[in-house]
């Protein structure tokens, strides 16, 4: 029994040594963070553990497996940690608050880094459970239920994003469920955890389950932590979990939820039709509601709502309360300094916001303005940094970005490079959830890079960008962006494919100087397509190959070799008919990507034969493969439904829907469809011009030079039949560039991106000045008519005088073929303005005979008012951003009231505007303008206009103050015409005295 007792003792004192000895050692680790104090202990007990198995006796505590593998987690030592949990659970453990240790020790082994590690997820769920399982037994272990909730929720941070939330859904029940049964007495905790859980079901779509929930939730919360509830009140309104009766009742007596509520409520009105004067209303009622309050709210949640609704009222342009709001925030006593960081964004955005427009111009003082005020939120960030508050830091990221965005075009955006590097470091720092933010951050400072040929670091930035596409929206166009980044970092191999050798000649057409030779430039493209398409590219190049058109036998003369070369063109371009199918159609989306950057690059260096074969090939893909996703229809669909009406409805142009639209592959194609389709265009036109033509313009037939014998007999050249197989392909090649750019005005329209359809417009109206000036509008109102409806679908692009000139150019190219020959000039006018005097302020005495339109017209007269009226009532002067000078809208007046004559539609007294006693701003200017095109419309031989007298207009013409001097120049030297013509001298002359004033003023200024 001695030696036993020895042999106990003996053990005892050996296993006291070994447990002080590997404590030690662990608690140098946990002090010092030393990896090699660590890898001491585990040695030890590596090796006791493998005594062991000779020994049954325990020579350590089996805490320390636990202690050692905890500590190795927070090292870094994964293997080790997992080693000794393994050996742990092995030797059959006590029951005691090591047991649960050790599963959580588990779980964190298996940490997901991203939303798509769902496996790594629910390993560790597994465990979390089996800790919060044990832990609920006893009261002694309820820490470990606490202490689970909180490890599990810091790893469940990758899933914290719409999308990804719903997985969350089995395991966060638990987690919530079990603090209430142990009735854990952090209630913010709690508190938290359920708002977060409701965020999870709301983003399954589980409706009933978030009501029913939420039903809970808010008693608890109410009861516990009161301040909280106005959050998750927030969420109720916001997403209709709470009858609007139930919602109204909880609000009296607490003007914070009031305030929450009406702007919850607002934010629904969004998707609905709702006029600006209801906003305004809303929004005004609102700010009252926040400022009559602020004895029973706190600083704190008043700053909050204030800067919730300046950013709700920038949303909807409504910038003059954005402005009251920011001037509260600066009165109030804001200590805290994060709220004052938020408060210099809100005034950054403001002001970038009242640049409106201007911005889209691209002058150098609007884009020099925008440059400060991204450098003023630079400052912002590196104090946000300082702060270290992540919801400040990534507030301001988010607006330094936004007001990036103007200037990420291709010559503009080396000049946000630094702040886009800033945003991507700062987001990184806090491990950010913007996922999407810092993908396209990241995009954009690789292309930067590229730009500047830093390839090297334009692929890390791609990679990046990779890795922060959970959604997988972007992984096609990066994959293929990489791919060619890593093509040209290598230009000295050669690829297998053809794509990508293709790819790499692009690369080095896109290095070749401006100063080299055009056959070195011409040279490299046409290799570029030679490897897209070998067995035609060649073909349709030669189509432009004057020698190649084959002259047949003898010389007919230079029409016949016209005619030759049109019928060579057509033949070859033909070529590219089933070429698809002989490259069976595949990587279309690759080969669409490289036809267009070859035919970017060749329009770029003035390779124009190569540039239009290249865009013939690309334009081939333009076949209705690629569709937007039906869920981004529906969601364009709801916002469309405001811009159709753009006179009554919000405001909300094309650009906003823009910013909400999700990237995706498809919208990337089209998009690039889009720019092929102008280039396309432009390419062609260019080829009219080398042709000495001019877009939709006959060409005109060469002189005849040759001798001819005695008695020869000139034929008409319109008579030739070689002459008309040339003049038909000039007129194919015009109807060919207008249907490139209609085309891409459909793509706008399919994407809902409104710089498209406006891009198309500029350039039809632009290229047609010819026809617009000489007034042949008629031959082109199908496609007007066709850009006005892609324009109101899309909305304008902030550029209303554009849609002005537009639907003027349509509404008169409608009513001019239709307008009586001897009515369309006023030759005869004089004859009848005397009668005007007898009766002032009366209609003219009716004509002996009043001519009739045909009807045959009648539609298109009555569509061109439909679009006078339209354009009108959106430039009324309700939004002051969709106003136009008077010099614009004088046009469409004239316009409106041509097409009231023809359809023999009297103007009332109120002379076509809503309030006829309101004599300030634009609508007296209307009015003058209205009453001077009346005067002129009438003693043409149609119907006459019921007019005010010529004192009555002169008189409204004093009364305005014209913004365009060179307008009530024209306008007062018309009314001395009609008044001169009247036999009303004196008015005459007063009319030419301030006519004259106007010269005065000038020298003056």
């Amino acid at each position: 029994c001695w030696d036993e007792f020895n042999v106990y003792i003996k053990a005892s004192s050996t296993k006291a040594i070994m447990d002080f000895i590997i404590r030690e050692h662990l608690t140098a680790a946990e002090n010092q963070q030393d990896t090699k104090a660590l890898l001491k202990a585990y040695r030890l007990i590596k090796s006791a553990s493998a005594a062991k198995a000779t020994d049954a006796r325990e020579s350590f505590s089996p805490d320390l497996y636990v202690l050692c593998a905890e500590q190795a987690l927070q090292l870094g030592c994964l293997a080790e940690s997992k080693d000794c949990l393994q050996l742990y659970f092995r030797n059959n453990p006590p029951q005691n608050q090591f047991f649960g240790r050790a599963y959580l020790c588990k779980a964190q082994l298996h940490i997901p880094q991203s939303a798509k590690d769902l496996d790594q997820l629910e390993k560790s769920v597994v465990y979390y459970l089996k800790a919060i399982g044990f832990g609920k037994q006893q009261q002694r272990y309820y820490f470990l239920v606490f202490n689970a909730s909180v490890i599990y929720w810091q790893m469940v941070q990758p899933f914290l994003k719409s999308g990804s939330r719903h997985l969350l859904i089995p395991s966060l029940s638990s987690v919530v469920k079990a603090l209430d049964e142990i009735d854990e007495r952090d209630h913010t905790w709690r508190a938290q955890l359920m708002i977060e859980l409701l965020e999870c079901l709301l983003d399954a779509q589980k409706m009933k389950e978030a009501a029913d929930f939420a039903s809970g939730a808010a008693e608890y919360i109410k009861k516990n932590v009161p301040s909280k509830y106005p959050d998750l009140f927030a969420k109720m309104v916001q997403h209709k979990l709470i009858d609007s009766a139930k919602a109204a009742k909880e609000t009296k007596g607490c003007a914070t939820l009031a305030v929450i509520l009406k702007i919850q409520k607002l934010k629904s009105l969004q998707t609905e039709s709702t006029t600006t004067k209801d906003i305004l209303a809303s929004l005004e009622e609102i700010y009252n509601l926040l400022t009559s309050a602020e004895k029973n709210m706190s600083i704190p949640k008043k700053s909050c709502l204030l800067v919730e609704l300046a950013h709700l009222s920038l949303e909807l342009k409504c910038t003059q309360l954005a402005t009251s709001c920011i001037k509260n925030l600066q009165k109030s006593d804001i200590g805290e300094p994060g709220m004052q960081i938020v408060l210099e964004c809100l005034q950054c955005e403001l002001e970038a916001h009242n640049l409106g427009t201007k911005i889209a111009l691209y002058k150098k003082g609007v884009v020099e303005t925008q440059l400060k005020l991204i450098r003023r939120l630079e400052t912002s960030l590196l104090d946000a940094n300082r702060l270290a508050n992540p919801s400040t830091i990534q507030t301001v990221c988010t607006t330094l970005w936004n007001l990036c965005l103007p200037l990420l075009q291709h010559n503009l955006r080396k000049h946000v490079r630094k702040p886009l590097v800033s945003i991507s470091e700062s987001l990184e720092e806090i491990d950010s959830l913007l996922t999407v933010l810092r993908c396209q951050i990241h995009l954009e400072v690789a292309q930067i890079e590229e730009d500047e040929d830093r390839i090297e670091s334009a692929i890390k930035h791609v990679e990046k960008a990779l890795i922060f596409d959970d959604g997988a929206a972007y992984q096609n166009y990066l994959k293929s962006y990489l791919h060619r980044l890593q093509l040209r970092a290598m230009l000295y191999s050669t690829p297998e494919g053809l794509e990508d050798r293709a790819t790499m000649i692009i690369e080095q057409a896109k290095q070749v100087s401006p100063m080299d030779s055009v056959r070195k430039k011409r040279s490299l493209l046409v290799n570029a397509g030679l490897c897209l398409a070998p067995d035609v590219f060649q073909m349709v190049l030669d189509s432009e190959n004057e020698a190649k058109v084959s002259t047949g036998k003898g010389n007919k003369g230079q029409i016949s070799y016209l005619c030759m070369k049109a019928q060579h063109h057509a033949k070859c371009v033909q070529k590219t008919e089933g070429h698809l199918k002989r490259i069976e159609d595949k990587n279309a989306a690759e080969r669409v990507r490289l036809w267009a950057d070859l035919a970017k690059v060749a329009r770029k260096q003035e390779v124009w034969d190569v540039c239009r074969a290249a865009c013939r090939f690309c334009l081939l893909y333009d076949d209705g493969r690629w569709n937007i996703q039906k869920k981004d229809t529906l969601r364009k669909n709801a916002s469309t439904a405001n811009s159709m009406d753009e006179g009554k409805g919000l405001g909300l142009e094309g650009e906003l829907s823009n910013a909400k639209a999700a990237f995706t592959n498809e919208r990337a194609l089209l998009r690039t469809l889009a720019e092929i389709r102008f280039i396309n265009a432009e390419a062609t036109i260019h080829l009219l011009k080398s042709e000495n033509c001019k877009l939709n313009e006959p060409p005109i037939p060469p002189e005849d030079t040759r001798m001819h014998p005695v008695g020869y007999t000139a034929v008409n050249p319109e008579d030739n039949p070689d002459w008309i197989v040339y003049r038909d392909w000039i007129s194919e090649l015009s109807r060919y560039a207008t249907e490139n750019f209609l085309q891409a005005a459909e793509l706008g329209v399919e994407l809902h991106e409104g710089w498209i359809t406006h891009n198309a417009a500029v350039y039809i109206l632009n290229y047609n000045k010819h026809l617009i000036s000489t007034e042949r509008l008629s031959e082109l109102t199908d496609a007007l008519h066709k850009l006005l409806t892609a324009l109101k679908k899309t909305g304008h692009n902030g550029n209303t005088v554009l849609l002005a000139m537009l639907s003027n150019a349509l509404a008169k190219g409608l009513i001019l073929r239709w307008i009586p020959g001897s009515a369309a000039s006023p030759k005869d006018a004089s004859i009848h303005s005397a009668k005007v005097k007898k009766a002032p302020g009366k209609g003219s005495e009716k004509s002996v005979h009043v001519m009739s339109i045909d009807p045959i017209g009648l539609p298109d007269i009555k569509l061109a008012l439909e679009v006078c009226e339209y354009v009108l009532d959106l430039t009324n002067g309700r939004m002051p951003e969709e106003m136009v000078p008077i010099s614009v809208q004088q046009q469409i007046l004239a316009t409106w009231v041509k097409s009231k004559q023809l359809l023999q539609q009297q103007i009332g007294p109120k002379l076509g505007t809503e309030e006829e006693e309101s004599n300030e701003g634009q609508n007296l200017m209307t009015r003058v303008v209205i009453a001077i095109e009346m005067h002129s419309c009438n003693g043409l031989g149609l119907m006459d206009f019921s007019v005010p007298s010529l004192s009555q207009v002169f008189d409204m013409t004093c009364l305005c103050h014209w913004a365009d001097p060179f307008v009530e120049l024209q306008l007062l030297t018309r009314l001395a015409h009609f008044a001169y013509k009247a036999r009303e001298p004196d008015l005459a002359l007063r009319s030419t005295q301030r006519a004259l004033e106007l010269e005065t003023k000038k020298k003056k200024k």
